[in-house]
């Protein structure tokens, strides 16, 4: 929404400050353990790629602060990481809803490297912001099977500009062989 500022602070509460900003050497802070419940005793995340700098002062809450580059080396024993006054999502309360802010690229870090916790700090904020979203569908499948339920329409030239659902499809995805960019054989599922 950088074509439109305006609407990014009405809805979100941000303006951008720097959109496109590099972020490797970076670390998150999961702060609030009320929301990030996936990470009991861990104080940082790294980063690479994009992470954005907003202005998040129009929201009602800013989450995960982000951390300068320090020097390299492990960032728990070697410092330099300080706050930098940023933070990687804001929430913002309207009258009926709420919305969130992610300025960052979270799906990019997550496909290229695999790791949960980028992919916790989204299940996080859902699970917050809609606690009854976890119990949409529930599995015994192994933790690396992602479940991904969705509405669908038939990809068909009767179908094209239709808005109505034609059902919903269930996709069980198997991880189990993948590791960042590297596949080997799953495991049965």
């Amino acid at each position: 929404m950088f074509d439109s500022p305006e609407t990014l602070q009405e809805l979100f509460g941000a303006k951008i400050e720097k959109k496109d900003n590099e972020g490797a050497g970076n670390y998150l802070v999961p702060d609030n353990r009320n929301i990030f419940k996936s990470f009991p005793g861990q104080t940082m995340l790294f980063w690479k790629f994009n992470l954005g700098l907003y202005d998040l002062s129009g929201t009602d809450q800013r989450l995960l602060p982000i951390l300068s580059k320090g020097r390299p080396g492990p960032p728990e024993i070697i410092g330099g990481h300080d706050p930098t006054g940023y933070y990687a999502l804001g929430i913002k309360n309207h009258e009926k809803s709420k919305t969130a802010i992610f300025p960052i690229s979270l799906g990019r870090l997550y496909y290229m490297h695999g790791y949960q916790e980028h992919k916790n700090l989204l299940l996080d904020v859902i699970d917050y912001m809609l606690p009854d979203a976890k119990t949409t569908v529930e599995t015994n499948a192994p933790a690396r099977v992602e479940v991904i339920l969705k509405e669908f329409a038939k990809n068909n030239v009767s179908n094209k500009g239709k808005l109505e659902s034609d059902g919903m499809i269930l996709h069980l995805v198997n991880l189990t062989g993948f590791s960042g960019n590297t596949y080997f054989e799953p495991l049965p599922v």
